[in-house]
């Protein structure tokens, strides 16, 4: 039987334990598993699919018992996993339920190998958690890096895993405190002083260690909301340079030619986060070969019931790319005014629509969006072309909604601009003709201040919906306006907590909306009526598209669009949602984390009581997603 190798560290010989290769055996076989889940929801989808396509049924109008539990097991644990108990501030948010277990079950894992078998030495201790702390090194880049492996095999986009990157960080910090404390006990019984007294010249493992230490408690401090909220851009800034000081020190504290490890867990990392700026680098140059791409910056003007600076519409005609998945993202940079920063931003458009242009919409908030929305506005001009810098398309891993039999679009503010996409998306599946798909019915919901937003979008959403009306799927809009409640609930941030408000009169952009529908109706031969006195009074909640045949006679059909004052009750748009399905649903919501948080908890609450229906599968983007 081999004998466990010697290792010198620092002048300090210990027996090798492989407790670094225990924890990677953990981690390889979790994202194995996670990457094995996605695959077989992507199965499930492409043979409901395929079974529709050949002429079947989606509707199981008989189940046995095992299909029941099944599908209840299911939901059960889809329900857990949804589950989020985030405090109603912005600035201090938890994961949900399933990433909560997900990040206690890493840190037991990291407890156990630390330890278990228990060791009487110090020492062992102290290098045992020294060694299980710098292995997460390339864990931790592997969650950052815009262009990882654990993205292309968990199909889960890289800023969701952001997550799990400052978990990851905080449980490298707790090992490197343990490999700090065992230490500083096992030397303190034999050198006067214990480990801080040792000639730091001839050991130069000591100031490096806890110059490597100082930095880490540094950054995880650092990464703390509100820290991290107070200047986003600084934030990156000086975290990439305290990455780059934490390497060094940790090439230095342990040299690769003393101990070859040294090659895989910092070596390696730092590898890795330089191949993905490279590549990013490549890419921006091929693209820009003949010249940057000229964006065209369209401003909206400022809402007083939202005191923002407004909305800046950003059209591109040629990206350098024509091909990227509805939901995706890019990084823009405009080196014209903000040549040092990268800004994320959905793209509102499909490859299909709007001629293949890239279209996003930014709101003006805090620093970057704050610039642009200055910089569109400061000589009051309708548009300006700027030169731009486009990183990306990055998808967002989202499942194909084309494959349930109910999809449920539910976006706040500008969350709008990630459902939108896939609604486009749908459409434009539906009307191709090229294959029968499982959707019956679709519901689109969208929650705002004002609708100074709804008129920029306006045009997508009426024409997503005139294709998918058009193919006979019943589909509706609906929108809620928060803004104007006449008391300063309107004012707070977008949640479900309350219900429809009755709205004292009508303006023109609210007859804009109902007017940018009737079109869809005429397809289905019929004009459009809007009751007069409903108008006048208001009763939204009552009023949305009626219906008069050809024959004129009256008729109550479909609401097509209607536009409803206050906020929804997300509790009975799904459990309306879930009475009328007969299949699967697929649901999407996007938006502040307060709305996301109560979506999520309605979408649970249903799986808990049994009352999930057929199923419901639920995606969520957004802050804290």
């Amino acid at each position: 039987m081999n004998q466990p190798r010697d290792v010198v560290v620092g002048g300090t010989t210990y027996k090798y334990e492989p407790y670094d290769v225990y924890f990677w055996f953990g981690a390889l076989t979790v994202i194995a598993l996670v990457a094995i889940v996605r695959r077989l929801q992507d199965l499930r989808i492409w043979l409901r699919l395929r079974k529709i396509a050949s002429g079947g049924s989606i509707v199981n109008r008989n189940p046995g018992l095992f299909s029941r539990s099944t599908k209840y097991f299911i939901q059960l644990l889809r329900s857990i996993s949804y589950t989020q108990a985030t405090p109603t501030s912005p600035v201090w948010t938890l994961p949900t339920l399933g990433t909560s277990l997900m990040i206690t079950s890493y840190i037991a894992f990291l407890l156990a190998l630390q330890f278990y078998p228990p060791t009487k030495s110090q020492t062992s201790q102290g290098y045992r958690a020294g060694w299980l702390a710098v292995a997460q090194f390339p864990l931790l880049i592997g969650l950052i890096n815009k262009n990882n492996i654990i993205t292309h095999l968990t199909k889960t986009s890289y800023e969701r895993l952001n997550v799990l990157h400052r978990w990851t960080a905080r449980s490298l910090f707790l090992l490197a405190t343990l490999h700090f404390v065992f230490l500083y006990r096992s030397f303190a019984p034999t050198t006067p002083g214990g480990i801080l007294a040792l000639t730091w010249t001839t050991k130069p493992c000591v100031p490096t260690g806890l110059a490597a230490y100082a930095l880490l408690i540094w950054m995880n401090i650092s990464t703390l909301s509100p820290i991290r909220r107070w200047c986003y851009e600084f934030f990156v800034l000086q975290h990439i340079l305290c990455w780059f000081a934490l390497i060094a020190c940790v090439i230095v504290h342990v040299p690769s030619h003393t101990e070859p490890r040294t090659l895989i867990y910092v070596w390696l990392p730092l590898a890795m986060y330089l191949a993905d700026r490279a590549w990013r680098f490549l890419r921006l140059a091929n693209r820009n070969r003949s010249g940057m791409p000229v964006a065209i910056l369209e401003p909206f003007e400022a809402d007083e019931v939202e005191k923002t600076e407004g909305f800046t519409k950003i059209s591109i005609k040629n990206p350098g790319f024509a091909e990227w998945q509805p939901g995706s993202h890019v990084l823009l940079s405009f080196p014209g005014f903000a040549p040092a920063e990268a800004h994320p931003a959905t793209i509102v458009s499909t490859p299909k629509s709007n001629g293949g242009q890239v279209i996003c919409l930014l709101k003006a908030e805090n620093g970057f969006t704050k610039i642009l929305s200055r910089f569109t506005t400061a000589e009051g001009e309708s548009r300006k072309q700027e030169k731009v810098l486009i990183d990306g398309p990055y998808r967002s891993g989202c499942a194909n909604v084309a494959g349930f039999e109910t999809v449920v679009f539910v976006a706040a503010g500008t969350g709008v601009t990630y459902a939108l996409p896939l609604l486009q998306d749908l459409a434009e599946r539906i009307a191709g003709g090229n294959a029968v798909l499982p959707v019956r019915k679709a519901k689109f919901v969208w929650v705002v201040k004002s609708l100074s937003m709804v008129k920029a979008l306006l045009g997508e959403v009426a024409s997503a919906v005139k294709r998918i009306d058009s193919k006979g799927v019943d589909i509706m809009v609906t929108v809620y306006v928060t803004g104007n409640l006449g008391s300063k609930d309107g004012e707070r941030s977008l949640d479900s907590r309350g219900t429809d408000g009755a709205a004292s009169s009508i303006d023109d952009d609210e007859r804009l909306v109902m007017k940018a529908f009737t079109p869809i109706m005429a397809t289905r031969e019929a004009s459009v009526l809007a009751s007069k006195e409903d108008m006048e009074k208001g009763e939204w909640k009552v009023y949305a598209v009626r219906m008069q045949s050809i024959s004129g006679q009256t008729m109550d059909g479909p609401n097509l669009a209607e536009v409803r004052r206050g906020r929804p009750d997300l509790k009975e748009i799904m459990a309306e949602v879930v009475q009328e399905a007969e299949g699967e649903i697929g649901a999407v919501a996007c938006g502040p984390i307060g709305f996301i948080r109560d979506v999520r908890n309605r979408v649970a609450d249903l799986g808990f009581k049994g009352k999930a229906g057929h199923g419901i599968w639920l995606w969520v983007e957004g802050q804290g997603a």
